[in-house]
């Protein structure tokens, strides 16, 4: 399992990013029965944004 601090520092470090991060939760447990809230929570935050540039660009 990989430790929360990686997640909180990889949202400090990368551009446009947003740490969604619930106690005790890990990569499985999060999607599990709420994946649709995530993918529209997404989808809202694609429209929103700028244009979608590629992730390597913000490397």
């Amino acid at each position: 399992m990989v430790p929360v601090a990686h997640g909180q520092w990889l949202t400090a470090h990368l551009r446009n990013v947003r740490a969604h991060i619930e106690r005790g939760h890990g990569h499985i447990s999060i999607g599990v029965g709420t994946l649709g809230d995530k993918l529209d929570r997404l989808r809202s935050r694609v429209r929103e944004s700028a244009p979608v540039r590629s992730f390597w660009e913000g490397l």
